[in-house]
């Protein structure tokens, strides 16, 4: 059986069984919810959330990649789409990814380069190989569900939520699970209907008013390449300095455009 098959199938079968996810009092399940219900609940929590910073442990696997690629560090967000990724093993950097949206860089000090490109297109090296975008908007639901057509489709699981365009095409899936109104596992799609995104979304927690999960694994069938990043020591809505969203490159460095005229709109 295919790879990219054995993943849908598995990460399907995951969000079907999950149960570690924190229960809203009162919902458990008493009743259906309808679309608005739904759409408003899981855009209201992640409104709430407007920056992030935590410790991640990361873990990448691509066939670029002999074993997989463990490394820890931190991570930070800010609403929209803002995103700072920077892990070590042994003391020594490993990679430095930072994004405002609009632009990204890759800095990979063992390769004394850096690679630079749009937010929204993928930046390859070190087996990496996803857009920044797809990730500073992952905990985003209300900007993915915003002025979007929406269709419903309750099973017994789950609701999910199919986002479409103008004409009507799927930009992406949300599996909302029934027992927490939590996202519980997210597809998202290129223009031309490909797969581009799968990501599963575990172990929430609740921080003050809002719950957030500390588990994500995203996989890009693109370059078949997985990405798990564990939260831990997570703080939420405290200001952020906005160079945390720079990069300053060191001299000596090396700066390898990226940037394709063929990205995918995000």
């Amino acid at each position: 059986m295919d790879n990219t098959i054995k993943r849908l199938l598995t990460k399907i079968l995951l969000v079907s069984t999950l149960t570690g996810c924190a229960a809203l009092e009162g919902i458990a399940p008493p009743r259906d919810f309808t679309l608005e219900e739904v759409r408003h609940h899981v855009g209201i929590n992640s409104l709430k959330i407007n920056t992030l910073k935590a410790k991640v442990e990361v873990t990448v696997e691509s066939p670029e990649l002999e074993s997989p690629l463990s490394c820890r560090g931190y991570i930070r967000m800010e609403r929209p789409r803002r995103l700072r990724v920077v892990c070590s093993k042994l003391f020594s950097t490993i990679f430095d990814i930072v994004s405002n949206g609009q632009e990204a860089w890759l800095y990979v000090p063992g390769e004394k380069k850096v690679y630079t490109g749009r937010a929204d297109q993928n930046l390859t090296s070190l087996g990496l190989n996803f857009s920044p975008n797809d990730v500073s908007g992952l905990l985003d639901f209300e900007a993915k569900l915003s002025s979007k057509r929406l269709s419903f489709e309750p099973t017994p699981e789950y609701w999910t939520l199919h986002v479409l365009d103008e004409q009507g095409l799927t930009l992406s899936d949300l599996f909302v699970d029934k027992r927490t109104l939590q996202v519980s596992y997210i597809e998202s799609f290129n223009p031309d209907g490909s797969l581009r995104m799968q990501a599963t979304l575990g172990e929430y927690k609740d921080i003050g008013d809002c719950s957030l999960p500390r588990n994500l694994e995203i996989y890009w069938p693109a370059g078949d390449t997985n990405l798990t990043l564990n939260l831990s020591k997570v703080v939420i809505n405290e200001g952020l300095d906005p160079k945390v969203f720079r990069l300053s490159i060191p001299q000596g460095v090396e700066t390898v455009s990226m940037t394709s005229p063929k990205a995918a709109s995000q």
